[in-house]
């Protein structure tokens, strides 16, 4: 833990403004997000929303995920910087693009109001690329302002946009992501990999179609639950689940349709 680091936790602000901003200003990006976050905050100065401001969009600019999710919130939702939909969609794709969970659900939820372009998944998650190259996730207003999808941790999030970026119209019931290649696209280890499964079995997201075969290399097969399966509606299990209130399902397994 940094020295700026140790004095912020026990609220020794001054000290932890003046080391930050040693570092800001050598270019730490790190630095400037905690620097602007404290100028926001007021602690250790006078609360200033623009210099606050200023330490983000440098950050921004030099790649910090964290500070190009906050542009895009303040931008999103005219907090200290006018509203602009498109300066946030921006700020918000290079977050995504970095796997940033935040900015991937912001995005989906503005798509979901009718205020920008979707939410690019599958490999955009990583890099942005055209329209045309990715299947695009539309999350409905139905699944986002759920309990049960405002309960998901950041990990499930992303699972499910990895999972839900490959239903390409028939294939419900076949997706498939293997620990391995969750952990190797979007940045987590195989355990919170496995842990987002679990989670978003509980909370009725996904369900298990066929359960993988380690030993033979076979990953498991998943069903999305906001999908219709082999002509049979859409269970959105999800629906009355509220896993922030600490509601624990046990998972379950709908029958294979190979």
């Amino acid at each position: 833990m940094s020295d700026a680091q140790s004095a912020y936790d026990r609220g020794d602000y001054p000290t932890a403004l003046q080391l930050w901003s040693a570092r800001a200003l050598r270019g730490e990006a790190s630095a400037q997000v905690n620097l602007g976050w404290m100028h926001a905050r007021g602690q250790g100065t006078p609360r200033n929303l623009a210099e606050a401001i200023r330490w983000f969009r440098l950050a921004a600019e030099a790649g910090d995920a964290s500070a190009q999710t906050t542009l895009g919130v303040m931008y999103a939702g005219g907090r200290g910087l006018p509203r602009d939909d498109v300066e946030a969609i921006k700020w918000f794709r290079l977050a995504a693009a970095q796997g940033r969970a935040v900015a991937q659900a912001a995005l989906a939820e503005m798509d979901a109001e009718g205020r920008g372009a979707p939410l690019q998944v599958g490999r955009s998650v990583r890099e942005v690329e055209p329209a045309s190259k990715a299947q695009a996730v539309h999350l409905s207003p139905e699944i986002l302002h759920s309990p049960a999808w405002r309960g998901l941790s950041g990990p499930a999030v992303k699972v499910w946009l990895e999972l839900r970026s490959r239903f390409t119209g028939g294939n419900n019931g076949q997706l498939t992501l293997s620990l391995d290649e969750g952990a190797r696209l979007l940045r987590l280890g195989k355990a919170t990999v496995k842990r987002a499964f679990d989670e978003l079995q509980d909370a009725g997201f996904i369900a298990l179609t066929s359960r993988g075969q380690w030993k033979g290399r076979i990953p498991s097969k998943w069903a999305m639950t906001d999908l219709d399966l082999d002509g049979e509606r859409a269970t959105k299990a999800w629906q009355g689940r509220n896993l922030a209130n600490g509601e624990k399902l046990g998972t379950t397994m709908v029958p294979s349709r190979d």
